[in-house]
């Protein structure tokens, strides 16, 4: 078996594409290694977003412990095509459907200013901010040490937050995070518009993903005019 840090040859064979977005930030930003098995199957590891996407169509019986010895706690994103294999060498994991989304470039031309006050936040703000979840706290301290982490306000507080959890060339993967009390209001809107049209203005698209059973996330992303594009499944396992 052989591991490498880089991933340079990696990048060249996947192609810049919303379905590729975690496979090719992870290995962009140094925070994916590369792990290739024996018998020829590819996988992308990334313990700090404790993620692993296989390459390779066709997956090793390996995969499993691969992916759990190098990334404790996983979850492995597969292609569609890759289900069936998936099924096969993981029966013990639970697979659910991911529908990919982008917006089309014209659409935030539409938007309206959001109602909320919305703005870059620095990391004493987020340690300030109260009622974040400890889990939620430290994801948004290391989405800020390399990313720009948008918040949305209520009260005077933080209460949504949005960032770019992957990012290649061309996209950038969107992580929205709202309070259990300031749902349904707004503020995770309003936060996501901040970061999409930070983003867009430096020339990338964004890509939003969203697993069957959050309708939340489906909705909002529809409401913002992004369309439908692609199909991934997350598989996941009880610890």
């Amino acid at each position: 078996m052989t591991i490498t840090n880089f991933g340079t040859d990696v990048l060249a064979s996947l192609p810049d594409l919303p379905r590729w977005v975690e496979a090719r930030g992870m290995l962009m930003s140094r925070r994916g290694l590369v792990v290739d098995t024996a018998d020829g199957c590819r996988l992308i590891c990334g313990r700090k977003d404790r993620l692993v996407v296989p390459t390779t169509v066709e997956l090793s019986p390996e995969v499993e412990a691969v992916a759990t010895r190098e990334v404790p706690g996983t979850t492995i994103l597969l292609q569609d095509v890759m289900l069936p294999a998936g099924r096969y060498h993981l029966p013990d994991w639970q697979a659910e459907a991911a529908t990919v989304y982008t917006l089309p470039p014209d659409r935030a031309r539409g938007w309206q200013l959001p109602q909320w006050p919305t703005a870059p936040i620095t990391i004493e703000q987020i340690d300030a901010a109260n009622d974040v979840p400890q889990p939620l706290r430290d994801q948004l301290r290391d989405a800020v040490t390399r990313t720009t982490v948008w918040a949305a306000s209520m009260e005077g507080q933080p209460v949504a937050f949005a960032y770019a959890a992957h990012t290649t060339e061309s996209w950038f993967d969107i992580s929205v995070h709202t309070l259990e009390g300031a749902r349904n209001q707004g503020l995770g809107r309003a936060a996501a518009m901040g970061l999409i049209v930070g983003h867009m203005l430096r020339g990338l698209r964004p890509v939003w993903g969203a697993v069957k059973s959050n309708e939340a996330t489906h909705s909002l992303a529809r409401r913002l005019g992004f369309e439908p594009v692609d199909l991934l499944w997350v598989l996941t396992r009880e610890a």
